[in-house]
């Protein structure tokens, strides 16, 4: 999709098994899925079980998706596990994102939380961020554990971030932006887990400014590494 406006979708989640998962604008991305020039604004997402994003709930391929150029906006609540700004879970395969800016507000959710994507899993996920703001609205993300200003939780990834600027400037404690009531809270990931000694991970031009609150394993980068 290229150039494209949306304003206005919502979801309202309730005791429906399968149909309370998997839930965005898109349910699952695929191999190919690419997004140019995109405005999406939602209009709340409420009551998810589990993969919840702006954009799709989840991601499941062995190939890539491509996001650039992109604006996201919206609200997130009361979603149990797996919650993004952008995607709630991946499983696999390549996402590659540039010159997006993010205005979400994650609100009252569970584990794997994250201001980008909730869960990042699979045989050797590839992750690249290049070109990362949140100019017109501040991001807030507030889950239990394993919260994060970008992801809740990566698990044996490459990830490379770049040129990157996320900010809240309220020092406010009822408005505090990355929160989680439980461990593993931090202000790129809640976790940062590797069991592969030969995972590349790299930071260029990465400023984060926003309060951050959590119990045990809480950092201004990852909770836990």
């Amino acid at each position: 999709e290229e150039g494209i406006t949306i304003f206005g979708f919502s979801f309202a989640g309730s005791d429906m098994g399968n149909e309370n998962k998997n839930i965005g604008l898109f349910r699952t991305l695929k191999s190919g899925a690419t997004f140019k020039k995109i405005i999406l604004y939602n209009n709340g997402i409420n009551g998810v079980s589990e993969k919840c994003g702006i954009l799709a709930g989840s991601i499941e391929t062995d190939g890539i998706v491509k996001i650039s150029d992109c604006q996201f906006r919206g609200t997130i609540s009361d979603s149990k596990f797996h919650t993004g700004g952008i995607i709630g879970y991946m499983s696999g395969g390549s996402i590659e994102i540039l010159n997006t800016d993010i205005g979400a507000q994650i609100l009252k959710c569970g584990e794997y939380t994250g201001g980008i994507i909730g869960y990042v899993t699979g045989s050797n996920p590839q992750i690249t961020i290049d070109g990362l703001t949140s100019k017109l609205q501040p991001i807030v993300v507030k889950g239990s554990s394993y919260v994060g200003g970008i992801f809740g939780k990566i698990s044996n990834a490459d990830l490379t971030l770049k040129n990157i600027k996320l900010a809240h400037e309220s020092t406010q404690s009822e408005n505090e932006a990355i929160v989680g009531s439980g461990p593993y809270v931090g202000g790129i990931a809640g976790e940062l887990y590797s069991s592969d000694s030969n995972a590349q991970i790299s930071l260029d031009n990465v400023s984060l400014s926003f309060p951050i609150k959590g119990k045990d394993n809480t950092g201004g980068l990852f909770g836990k590494v």
